[in-house]
């Protein structure tokens, strides 16, 4: 269970004071400590091992490790759950601080010294990113991932060495305050940088991505950490390296950073750069890759530097991806909403016509047929020849009004039909001009959703009207089917068509046509077979598309995009 849910189940519960619902209460107060209780163990066993961890890649005869990744899962636990479940959080830290603390050795003093450090950091910088954030999303925007990088990855780490260093020589522990405050900085640095991301990623979508995520992409997302895994195990656990290798091998990881930023993320970026951190330092210790003619000190610091300056750049990178992304989907929702109104518009005009207008007209054609019985006996012949022709007119005018209201709102889309609505209006336009239109249906389902049928029967309007505008065609084919689970409309003409080089000189038309498709994940593509060998237009729509209405947040999470 993810921080977030816990969190969330726990606000749910609010005792009320009827006495009807005491037992209710009871059990909703039972699963409030069951939750919080799952909460803080969690909490204590992610330390204990993040713990255990720094002690292993902490030199022998060193007070402070190379990559101390505790601090960094209290601060992401604290930006996941409430200001209420602090105090609790820290009750469990010093629990599974101290017992992986005192068993080694080390002094009580010491211990609790650090204690206060570890948290005073997490507290730092947790504080400091919800006070400055305001509830945006952390890392899915460059000013929220400058936020992090400031007080998360900077402050809060620099501000408490200096009182971790001081811990460790008054205790006397270690004597060299400034090489303890330097390698608890940069230890502390790289792992803010690499576990905070990741444990929101984590905590906040990683169970929706594993249930979202096709099975393509979690093979993706498998292929990615074994080539990580290898490639920083051959770089950096090489041993009579050639001086020469040393700066192209230096590099080798970064392709593979690159690619989980580009397709994955944050949260997958900081686990790469997690991994690479582990391996990288393990190797140092045992005197092993491309450093060893070096101090291990200064291994470990080159190597602390070199992925710091890799991973920012590629965050901030994976930052300015997520905010276009964002852009995008805020585009495209904005024309969805248009195209909604759109069509709101057209049934409002579509009504007024039929309702109010083609009802007036009837009347008067009705009078103007009752005159033209009385005019044949006592009307002149020339009155009587205008009234006649006066009536043909506004039957003419009553009859386009009502072919106008159907197009504009199409009557037998709702109540017959996706093929049923295209065979009248193709019957329609034969009747207007002489071009012979052959209608096809393949496959179509009986029952489509009101948005597809409604976006294909769009594009059929607005591609045969170009097609009688721009093309001098004289035949059109047009199919209407089901392919591979998608509803397709292909219209062939056999008119003058377009060079290639003109497709660039589409209209407002296929603009349009783009938009209605694009709000429902669909497709359009117009192909010019050649000049003077006609045109084919085809769109593709998913048969269970919906319109993408646009209200609400962009919670419309890429499943693709494991992001902290």
């Amino acid at each position: 269970m993810s921080f977030n849910s816990q969190a969330q189940r726990l606000s749910r519960f609010e005792p009320e004071p009827s006495v009807k619902e005491q037992r209710f209460i009871l059990d909703t107060g039972l699963k409030h400590s069951r939750a919080i209780f799952s909460l803080l163990s969690l909490v204590g066993l992610a330390y204990y091992a993040a713990s255990w961890l720094g002690f292993v890649l902490t030199p022998r005869a060193h007070a402070i490790a190379t990559y101390w990744p505790a601090n960094a899962v209290v601060m992401a636990v604290l930006l996941l759950v409430p200001l209420r479940l602090w105090p609790p959080v820290l009750i469990s830290v010093l629990c599974a601080h101290l017992l992986v603390q005192i068993p080694r050795g080390i002094p009580v003093s010491t211990a609790l010294g650090w204690f206060v450090s570890n948290s005073s950091e997490a507290l730092i910088g947790a504080a400091l990113l919800r006070r400055y954030q305001k509830g945006e999303t952390l890392f899915d925007s460059v000013r929220g991932n400058l936020h992090f990088l400031f007080f998360g990855v900077f402050v809060a780490p620099f501000a408490t060495s200096f009182f971790d260093a001081a811990v460790v020589v008054f205790t006397r522990w270690d004597a060299d305050y400034w090489l303890i405050w330097t390698t608890r900085l940069f230890s502390n640095l790289l792992a803010a940088l690499t576990i905070v991301p990741l444990v929101i990623a984590l905590g906040s979508r990683g169970a929706k991505w594993m249930r979202d995520a096709t099975l393509v992409r979690k093979c993706e997302l498998l292929t990615l950490a074994v080539s990580i895994i290898t490639v920083t195990i051959f770089v950096y656990g090489a041993e009579d390296l050639s001086a020469s290798l040393v700066p192209a091998l230096v590099y080798v990881p970064l392709p593979f950073l690159l690619w989980a930023c580009l397709r994955f993320g944050v949260g997958v970026l900081a686990s790469c750069g997690t991994a690479i951190a582990v391996i990288s330092f393990h190797f140092a210790l045992d005197g092993r890759g491309p450093f060893v003619a070096h101090s291990m000190v200064e291994n470990v610091l080159f190597l602390q530097i070199l992925l710091l300056m890799v991973i920012v750049p590629l965050m901030l990178l994976s930052a300015v991806l997520t905010e276009r992304r964002h852009t995008q989907e805020e585009l495209q929702r904005s024309r969805a909403r248009l195209i909604e109104s759109q069509e709101l518009e057209r049934n409002r005009i579509a009504r007024e016509l039929h309702d109010d207008i083609v009802q007036q007209l009837s009347l008067v054609a009705i009078e103007l047929h009752q005159m033209r019985g009385i005019s044949a006996e006592s009307l002149p012949p020339a009155i009587a020849s205008s009234i006649r022709n006066l009536t043909l007119r506004v039957d003419s005018i009553s009859e386009s009004t009502r072919a106008l209201s159907h197009g504009l709102h199409p009557v037998h889309l709702d109540v017959l039909g996706l093929a049923s609505a295209l065979r009248s209006f193709c019957s329609e336009l034969q009747r207007q001009i002489p071009i012979k239109i052959r209608l096809r249906e393949r496959d179509l389902p009986r029952q489509l959703n009101r948005d597809v049928s409604l976006a294909i029967f769009r594009v059929a309007q607005e591609a045969l009207h170009n097609v009688l505008k721009h093309s001098h065609a004289s035949n059109v084919d047009v199919l209407v089917g089901c392919e591979k689970g998608q509803v397709v409309l292909r219209i062939t003409d056999d008119g003058i068509g377009f060079p290639s080089d003109r497709k660039h000189a589409y209209g407002l038309g296929v603009a349009n046509m783009n938009e209605r498709l694009a709000a429902i994940d669909g497709t359009l593509v117009i192909t010019g077979r050649r000049l003077g060998r006609g045109t084919v237009v085809e769109a593709r729509v998913p048969v269970g598309a919906a319109r993408k209405h646009g209200l609400g947040n962009s919670q419309t999470t890429d499943t693709g995009r494991l992001t902290a």
